[in-house]
């Protein structure tokens, strides 16, 4: 009989087409967060501070330096898999990556599922 592994992921969730996400209470304070520590860095030029910001976030909520971009995207809209990585496309974000992030995000609070209409 073996044991189960305490260090292993738990299973990874498995949504229709046409499942729609939306920030969680929480997700919106994190957002807020995101959206402010790159404001106080925006402009031409900044690219260094803006990853150093990014990072610092990411660090204090636990989580990647990618994820703000996703955050900011399901913070206008609720919006499925594939219409945040049509918006995510130009950042060179893998239908995979939008999953994976997800999943991500679902797991730690930050997204809620949508019920359907």
């Amino acid at each position: 009989m073996t044991q189960p592994q305490k260090d292993a992921a738990p299973p990874s969730p498995r949504w229709s087409r046409t499942q729609r996400f939306a920030l969680s209470a929480y997700g919106r304070t994190v957002t807020a967060a995101y959206l402010s520590s790159i404001a106080a860095v925006s402009g031409p030029g900044n690219r260094g501070a803006f990853q150093a910001a990014c990072s610092a976030w990411a660090e204090l909520f636990e989580l990647r330096p990618d994820d703000g971009m996703y955050l900011a995207e399901v913070q206008a809209k609720s919006l499925t898999l594939a219409e945040l990585g049509e918006a995510l496309a130009i950042c060179s974000q893998s239908r995979d990556d939008v999953t994976r992030c997800v999943q991500r995000l679902f797991q730690a609070g930050l997204v809620t599922l949508v019920p359907p209409r």
